[in-house]
């Protein structure tokens, strides 16, 4: 809803009459000027400003602190524990002198030398940022181990036809025939006349009524003959 267009005498009397009982922000809305205007006016008034009330504060003692295992666990597996914001958590954790939860270099630094994972898998594993293990492996020289993105319908390849392949798998036919030709699969070849496997029955000629069906399912894959 837009701002109602007051006269400058008009906001001013408003602005004199709201100042210090509401937020500055929502005078500035309702009288149609700048928050600068109001915040100005309000001091000569020597009004104190209001403040919205937010969140109620989050009181967490030592003794909640000591039995979340803060210092012996990130603080935002402390906060979780706790049940609050990790910025809440890691400030009563220095307000209570207990310090911060460090994993030693050499833990994490092993298992980037031995190809443990992933740079994911580890951070998460010794509860560090994955930025940190990103920077010890490229210090290190340690070529970044890429996660497994293989589909686990690539066995079925070349032992079936690729649209048969795709219905099972759940995806493309296109998807299929790319993969088979990036692993350098030859394409399954069935009981057709040609050879084609029933890929491509609708289009061959030497299939052509020979009674496989138009769609190419071969009957050895529950196609009717």
């Amino acid at each position: 809803m837009n701002a109602p267009q007051l006269s400058p005498a008009a906001r001013r009397r408003e602005i004199d009459r709201l100042a210090g009982q509401v937020p500055d922000t929502q005078l500035a809305r309702l009288v149609g000027c700048s928050l600068s205007i109001v915040v100005r006016r309000r001091r000569v008034l020597r009004r104190p400003s209001v403040v919205r009330p937010g969140r109620p504060r989050v009181i967490i003692t030592r003794e909640q602190l000591e039995a979340a295992g803060a210092g012996t666990v990130p603080d935002r597996v402390l906060a979780e524990r706790l049940g609050c914001g990790i910025a809440s958590a890691a400030l009563a954790r220095r307000i209570a002198g207990i310090r911060e939860y460090r994993v030693s270099d050499a833990s994490y630094k092993a298992a980037l030398l031995d190809g443990e994972g992933t740079d994911a898998e580890i951070a998460a594993r010794f509860g560090v940022r994955i930025g940190t293990v990103r920077t010890m492996r490229n210090r290190l020289g340690v070529p970044r181990i890429e996660p497994d993105r293989t589909p686990p319908w690539v066995s079925m390849l070349g032992t079936m036809p690729d649209y048969v392949v795709a219905e099972r798998g759940g995806t493309h036919r296109n998807v299929v025939n790319r993969w088979r030709a990036r692993l350098k699969i030859p394409a399954y070849v069935g009981r057709t006349p040609c050879g084609c496997g029933g890929q491509g029955v609708a289009r061959c000629g030497a299939c052509a009524g020979t009674g496989w069906p138009v769609s190419g399912r071969s009957p050895e894959l529950g196609g009717k003959p």
